[in-house]
């Protein structure tokens, strides 16, 4: 029977993921997205080796609805390491979804605990996570059948795991596909394997592209391929990497195999010859970092230095106050001997054993002193998006100490031991469920101050720690009449004459209302109030 052009065009669309997604959806990929799509029916091994916002989670989004659409009683099942990343790949799916009124009428059924979308005509997609985390070892995914399976962020998963997940796809190698996707991490396991497999001759390479194996296909695309990528990226994304995390999250090259959270060598940079001084000189910037724990350790405080000559920091002095029954107390009364000497311009310090005392602090000192939980997150701007990005104080902080010694930026005395050992036996111990690393919690207690110093320094003077951008605002708004082509040259003097600030750092409890005139409704007064991470 003879297809009418009408048949033949909607035929051509089902059969192509890339098509599909575009009458669907309106959505435009990318040109290596499209590769990558159109070359699922013909491989059913792939690896997708990419780097940040390349859109490796919307590629796997957008096969998933499209495979399950057009191919009746089928099943997708995605895994990844953490919860969080299954719900952020069905939050995707179901976006996309909600763009088609005819694939939302197709859905019969669709959870989100735990995530399950079921179409009339007998597919599913569904989500695990991959076991390890919780002690599972993929035991959750054991017994799942499925038509392709989905591996997102591999090299977050153990061995075990992605062997108890591979083994799905034995029942029947030819039908069931296998799509592993993850940034590397330096990890030398499963996801390194199946690259060099791809690739051949033991080696990985650096040069974007298609590489197909016997049984693998590798598509390797860091994140300057993205069409909207510029040095201004580069130079962002490089101010919030240490040089290791650009390597894998940005390059999305192997590179080194971490081992500690810092490097060796670099620490040994950082040692200098010189005694800290209880005594120091005036006319240059300084912080304090605390961390007290009520019960196990003694309190460490570090005065940090930022030095305008070589532009970097350096630890002028540490401050140990024993164990004793007025732990605390001495350590307060300390403090406020420390800030007439030294003058900080703020004092950081950990909340989660001090609320007392910050707020003791706070009262003697001003606001000057601030309180950090390390549970809490902290704004920071991607440098893609331009939006703020909530971090966790703990990694970020970690991240941030990183950076400052990767580039040679601080000196510690040769003779301070204990914070050169620390630095050299910190290390990321397990992860959570959700993905967080959690760190060395023995003998770190020095070193936790002097993160504190250091977050100080990248939160209250960026200019000096060139490590994250504030956001930037508009003071000034004007009201422009509709103009239906193009602007005309007054709308181009008025915008030409908006007046850019920095934002402030004050935080309002509340907003007025506003009335038929435009002034606020009532005589509510809105007192700023001090900022929490």
């Amino acid at each position: 029977m003879d297809l009418t052009p009408q048949e033949l065009e909607e035929l051509k669309i089902l059969m192509d993921p890339v098509g599909f997604a575009k009458y669907h959806f309106d959505w435009e990929a990318r040109y290596y997205q499209e590769e990558i799509l159109r070359s699922t029916h013909k491989r059913k091994r792939l690896i997708t080796r990419m780097g940040r916002r390349t859109g490796k989670s919307d590629s796997i989004s957008i096969h998933s609805i499209w495979y399950t659409y057009t191919h009746e009683g089928s099943t997708c099942l995605v895994a990844t390491p953490y919860e969080s990343q299954v719900k952020l790949i069905f939050k995707k799916i179901r976006d996309f979804i909600e763009k088609s009124p005819a694939i939302k009428s197709s859905i019969k059924y669709s959870r989100m605990h735990p995530e399950y979308i079921e179409f009339y005509n007998g597919s599913i997609i569904t989500g695990f996570t991959s076991g390890t985390k919780s002690g599972n070892e993929g035991g959750s995914i054991r017994g799942q059948g499925a038509d392709w399976i989905y591996l997102d962020e591999m090299d977050y998963m153990s061995d075990e795991d992605i062997n108890s997940i591979a083994a799905i796809a034995t029942e029947d190698p030819g039908r069931i596909g296998i799509w592993a996707s993850s940034t590397p991490t330096g990890r030398r396991g499963k996801f390194f394997d199946w690259c060099i497999s791809a690739q051949g001759e033991g080696k990985i390479s650096v040069e974007p592209g298609m590489y197909t194996g016997e049984t693998w296909t590798e598509f390797y695309y860091p994140s300057y391929v993205i069409p909207t990528w510029d040095k201004e990226n580069e130079k962002e994304f490089r101010s919030i990497f240490s040089d290791i995390g650009y390597e894998h999250e940005v390059l999305a090259e192997f590179g080194e195999e971490m081992v500690g959270v810092f490097n060796k060598e670099d620490v040994e940079k950082a040692l200098e010859d010189y005694e800290y001084n209880p005594s120091p000189d005036y006319g240059t910037t300084r912080t304090i970092g605390v961390d007290w724990d009520k019960y196990g350790a003694s309190t460490q405080i570090i005065i940090l230095e930022f030095d305008n000559k070589s532009s970097n920091y350096k630890i002028i002095n540490r401050i140990e106050i024993p164990r004793s029954q007025r732990t605390l107390t001495n350590a307060v009364e300390t403090l406020v001997r420390l800030d007439n000497i030294y003058q900080p311009t703020h004092i950081y310090v950990d909340r989660g054993y001090g609320e007392m005392q910050v707020e003791f602090l706070t009262e003697h000192l001003g606001n000057k002193v601030r309180g950090i939980q390390m549970s809490e997150k902290i704004d920071v701007v991607d440098p893609i998006t331009k939006i703020p990005d909530k971090k966790h104080v703990k990694p970020f902080m970690v991240n941030n100490a990183q950076i400052a010694i990767e580039r040679g930026r601080l000196k510690i005395s040769a003779y301070d031991t204990m914070v050169k050992e620390q630095l050299m036996n910190y290390r990321v111990i397990r992860e959570t469920v959700l993905g967080q690393p959690v760190f060395t919690s023995e003998n770190e207690h020095a070193l936790d101050a002097l993160m504190f110093a250091l977050l100080a320094f990248t939160i209250e003077h960026p200019n000096i720690a060139n490590v994250i951008k504030k956001t930037e605002y508009a003071r000034k708004s004007y009201y422009i009449d509709d103009v239906p082509f193009g602007k005309t040259d007054e709308m181009r003097d008025k915008e030409s004459s908006i007046e850019i600030t920095t934002v402030t750092r004050r935080r309002y409890s509340g907003a007025p209302t506003w009335g038929p005139r435009g002034s606020p409704t009532g005589r509510r007064q809105y007192k700023p109030r001090r900022r929490r991470f």
